[in-house]
């Protein structure tokens, strides 16, 4: 340790031997400190200073804001004001600067915050897309008609998509329920095939239809509501065995809000005895949600079909034709290209895809895309729904694309087209400068909360040591802040089921995702709590996610598991369940949240008697109780079981153990049915007494395993 009176003669000595142009070593003194004046007089920069935090600081900063922005108690910024004599009110940018030094920070001068919220509240990310997208194009052409399947769970919409192009769609669904947006393109007439043809030809566009088939289970609600944003019509399957259901219902609020063309199919009439009778049921529950068929004078069509059958396919194909042709649906085949996202998953070779629907515009390979304002992509290769290559893709018509470089797009985000990388990206920056300003915005709000909270703290404290004369550094010092270990021991950690969720496709982990947040934590022993959900495969990082918590498990939903993986997994001792039906899946999940659940004591009665007299027995000092009884329910046994005392449906005492058993005179160890007989309890209250009809309970501690009761809506 260097003596203060000697490391400051060496200093004067060796900044004097500097200005004589020789150099020479100054202990414990760093280069950096050393700046020369105008006069090549040499200054000691700081300590404090050299490492001090920079802040951000303004013209108009009140002493408030400078404790929000620095952190500082806001009784420290008065106290240093009224140090060094600063203006209270800090007029100017000088007083704030000077501030600021005293208080040993660096800053850097900004614009008010008013004038950037101005700045960000002008900029209207949509308006610039509109202006930098290749525009519309003028040459209209008419497209296919995009029709939405809708309905309620096993109703039959999978199957008639499936006897309309007559293929094996049923069998690829796991457990016969649609799990995500299937977009298929349908000829009416079956002479046109994008199968065999690839590209659909302008003029054959209104031979095809585009279907998008939604789940109809209860989970996947926001998938058909994105289903209905993006149609033109909307064929509602209801089951004529089962009428309107609860996503029946459901779906036609969605068709009603998005504003399209709706068709009626009333499926499954071979099923039952009269036909006649089931419409006229369905059409009275379909008047109550207002909709009016046809018949009734309204201008929604019905049909009747058997789709599993093939009956009355021709009737659909028919209605969807007539009101396409009213609908006189047409869109621009040059220009930008717009679209909408359907669905997305991340493919282990071909990484991000998404499956677009092209509303306007011809897609092609090297085209520039924009999906929301965070992703970004050259279109790379182009598939439709049979996994073939396709070099284009006009207005109406599906396709998976892959090309994705920054970002994954959102399901039901718009697409737009634009002439190179560029614009996309000054969008994309824009946007998250956007983001990252009103993350400020609600962190400054958040810590002029707090500091308004300190405040008036402070203040409290300040007023009471005033009251008792103690002076402020005392004050200080006790109400300064002590170190405080920064973890918790969670008791707790035993009842909790952590989980990480991978699926396929993004509307699956969307769906998976809002059935864990529907679990009710706040009233529930057991928590549930999410780790990270995502798409695509599971990769090392998922599993050392994973393993840093107890009780953790991976779900894959329809995403297979390398062998590398899976051997890390065990490694670590993390459990992977691989599921391909969601309703099998939250089943698992019910059951690994009961096995949490602690086992419970139940009482189980094994017999019961009734009081008829209490006798007192014994000295004034000592008396004994003893219950004279009659055997209801038998035997009454003595030993390794316990009796509580029931009044009027309240239980007076429980836990009694018995220390005399008797029946007429003699000591017995149990009393069959209907026999009378007296009992004395080794730990009866000194309260409670017998009266006549009183019931005494004998029964067992039995412990059972609960189930939890949650279940998701739909389940």
């Amino acid at each position: 340790m260097i003596c203060p009176f000697i490391r400051t003669f060496c200093v004067t000595r060796c900044l004097r031997q500097r200005l004589k142009g020789q150099s020479l070593p100054i202990a414990g003194l760093h280069s950096s400190s050393l700046r020369y004046n105008e006069d090549r007089q040499a200054v000691i920069r700081p300590t404090h200073l050299r490492k001090a935090r920079v802040i951000e600081i303004w013209n108009g900063m009140s002493p408030r804001d400078v404790s929000s922005a620095s952190g500082i108690p806001i009784d420290r910024v008065y106290e240093t004001m009224r140090k060094y004599r600063i203006s209270r009110e800090l007029g100017t940018l000088g007083d704030v600067k000077e501030l600021i030094s005293r208080l040993q920070l660096r800053f850097s001068v900004v614009a008010p915050p008013d004038e950037r919220d101005q700045q960000t509240e002008d900029i209207d990310i949509d308006k610039i897309i509109e202006k930098t997208r290749i525009p519309d194009g003028s040459d209209y052409r008419v497209r296919p008609p995009i029709v939405t399947i809708m309905g309620h769970v096993d109703h039959g919409k999978t199957t008639l998509l499936d006897a309309l192009r007559k293929s094996e769609i049923v069998k690829a669904e796991f457990g016969g329920i649609t799990q995500h947006i299937g977009a298929f393109v349908v000829s009416l007439d079956g002479n046109v095939s994008r199968r065999k043809q690839g590209m659909i030809p302008s003029g054959k566009a209104q031979e095809v239809v585009t279907f998008l088939d939604t789940p109809g289970h209860a989970a996947f609600a926001a998938m058909r509501q994105r289903g209905a944003n993006v149609t033109d019509m909307v064929i509602l399957v209801i089951a004529a065995e089962d009428g309107v259901m609860e996503q029946t219902i459901e779906s036609i609020k969605y068709a009603q809000n998005a504003g399209v063309q709706m068709i009626v199919a009333l499926n499954k009439i071979d099923k039952v005895r009269s036909v006649s009778e089931a419409l006229e049921r369905v059409t009275r529950e379909l008047y109550a949600q207002g909709i009016i068929l046809e018949s009734d004078g309204g201008e929604i069509q019905l049909v009747k079909i058997s789709a599993l059958k093939g009956e009355g396919l021709q009737d659909v194909k028919d209605a969807i034709g007539a009101l396409a042709e009213t609908m006189d649906l047409k869109a621009p085949y040059d220009g930008g290209v717009v679209g909408s996202v359907i669905e997305v998953k991340v493919d282990p070779h071909l990484g991000k895809l998404a499956t677009i629907l092209v509303q306007k515009g011809c897609l092609k390979k090297g085209d520039y895309l924009l999906a929301g304002d965070m992703s970004s992509c050259r279109v790379r290769s182009i598939q439709d729904e049979f996994g073939q290559n396709v070099d284009k893709v006009p207005p109406g018509f599906p396709a998976q694309i892959s090309g994705w470089r920054e970002g994954i797009p959102e399901v039901g985000e718009k697409v737009y087209q634009f002439e190179s990388e560029k614009p996309a990206k000054d969008i994309m920056n824009l946007a998250k400068t956007l983001i990252g300003a009103e993350k400020a915005r609600q962190a400054v709000e958040e810590r002029h909360a707090e500091t308004e909270l300190s405040r008036i703290e402070w203040e409290k404290k300040r007023v009471q040591a005033d009251n008792e004369g103690i002076p402020d550094w005392l004050l200080r010092f006790r109400t300064r802040k002590k170190h405080q270990k920064t973890y918790t021991d969670d008791p707790s950690e035993p009842f909790k089921v952590r989980v990480l969720i991978k699926a396929d496709v993004v509307g699956s982990a969307e769906v998976l995702s809002n059935i864990i947040q529907s679990y009710p934590n706040d009233t529930q022993l057991v928590k549930l709590i999410p780790i990270s959900q995502g798409v695509g495969l599971l990769s090392e990082n998922d599993i050392e996610a994973a393993a840093s918590f107890e009780s953790s498990i991976i779900y894959s939903f329809n995403v297979p598991i390398p062998p590398k993986i899976f051997n890390l997994a065990k490694e670590k001792g993390v459990k992977i369940k691989h599921f391909n039906v969601i309703y099998h899946l939250v089943d698992d999940l019910r059951k690994a949240i009961s096995d949490k659940i602690p086992e419970q004591d139940v009482d189980e009665e094994i017999a019961r008697a009734v009081v008829q007299k209490q006798f007192d027995v014994g000295s004034k000092n000592k008396k004994t109780l003893i219950a004279g009884c009659r055997c209801l329910k038998g035997p009454l046994i003595k030993s390794n079981v316990f009796f509580k005392i029931i009044r009027n449906d309240q239980v007076l005492a429980s836990g009694l153990e018995i220390d005399n058993m008797k029946h007429e005179k003699d000591e017995v160890k149990e009393i069959a049915a209907n026999q009378e007989c007296g009992l004395t309890f080794k730990n009866l209250p000194p309260e409670v007494s017998f009266k006549p009809l009183d019931i005494i309970s004998c029964y067992k501690i039995k412990k059972i395993k609960p189930e939890t009761k949650w279940r998701p809506p739909g389940f």
